[in-house]
C-alpha cells in the first residue's frame, strides 16, 4: 500500500512534465538534450546562489520549511536573490539553438524538471513510502505542477523581453510580471499570516497567483505573434 501511495505521488508530480514535453513537440526538435542543458544550468545557478548567501549573507538560512518567525527583511533578501534564477534562464536561452518559441519551452521544462528532482525526489522517497498516509506529499506533487507553470510563464516573459527590446511599454509590463513572480513566496507568506490560511489554502493561493501571471504572460505572447502578422 505504501508503494502504491509513493507511485501515485511520483506520477502526480512527474507525469505533467512528460506530457508537457510530448505535447509541446519538443521531441520532434531533439529537445531532450537541450532540456538537460537547462537542468544543468538550474543546478549551477543554485550553487551560485548558495555561494552568494554564504559569502555575503551568512546569517540567512535559505529555507522555507519549519519557519517559526517571520522576518520580512530577510524574506525580501531571499526573494531578491532569486533574481539569479531569471538571469540563469536568460543565459541558457541565449546559448541553446532551437527554433523560435521552443527556446523558452526547453528552458522552462528542463529548469522545472531539475528543480523537481533536486527538491522533491528525496522527500518522496523518504516520506511517501512511510507507513502512514500524509496529505503533504500530495500537496508537494501538486505544487510541483504549479512550479512548472511558473517556470513556463517566466521563461516566456524572458523570451518576449529578448524580442521586444525597443518597446518600452511591453518591457515595463514584462518587468512587473517578473518581479511579481520573484516575490511570490513573500506575498503568499504575508497572506498566510494575515488570513491564517491552512496548507490547502496556501496551495490554492499559489495556484491562483501563478495562473494569473501565466494568463497575462500568454496574452503578451499572443499579442506578440499577432503583431508580426
Amino acid at each position: 500500500m505504501t508503494f502504491f501511495y509513493f507511485a501515485n505521488c511520483i506520477a502526480l508530480a512527474y507525469v505533467p512534465y512528460f506530457l508537457t514535453y510530448k505535447i509541446s513537440g519538443l521531441s520532434e526538435y531533439r529537445g531532450f538534450w537541450k532540456c538537460i542543458q537547462a537542468g544543468v544550468a538550474y543546478i549551477l545557478t543554485q550553487l551560485i546562489k548558495m555561494l552568494i548567501i554564504a559569502t555575503f549573507l551568512p546569517s540567512i538560512e535559505y529555507s522555507t520549511s519549519n519557519k517559526t518567525e517571520f522576518d520580512i527583511k530577510q524574506e525580501i533578501i531571499k526573494c531578491s536573490i532569486d533574481i539569479a534564477d531569471f538571469l540563469g534562464m536568460y543565459m541558457i536561452m541565449s546559448k541553446i539553438s532551437i527554433k523560435g518559441e521552443y527556446k523558452f519551452l526547453c528552458t522552462s521544462i528542463g529548469w522545472a524538471q531539475a528543480e523537481l528532482i533536486m527538491t522533491r525526489a528525496l522527500p518522496f522517497w523518504l516520506g511517501a513510502k512511510g507507513i502512514e498516509f500524509d496529505w503533504k506529499y500530495i500537496q508537494m506533487s501538486l505544487e510541483s505542477n504549479i512550479n512548472l507553470l511558473q517556470a513556463i510563464s517566466i521563461a516566456m516573459l524572458i523570451w518576449l523581453a529578448m524580442r521586444n527590446k525597443d518597446r518600452v511599454a511591453v518591457l515595463s509590463v514584462i518587468g512587473a510580471l517578473i518581479m511579481l513572480s520573484c516575490y511570490k513566496q513573500l506575498i503568499v507568506e504575508i497572506m498566510q499570516r494575515y488570513f491564517l490560511m491552512d496548507s490547502w489554502m496556501i496551495l490554492g493561493s499559489k495556484a491562483l497567483y501563478t495562473s494569473l501571471i501565466a494568463l497575462t504572460s500568454f496574452q503578451l505572447y499572443v499579442g506578440y505573434y499577432l503583431s508580426r502578422q
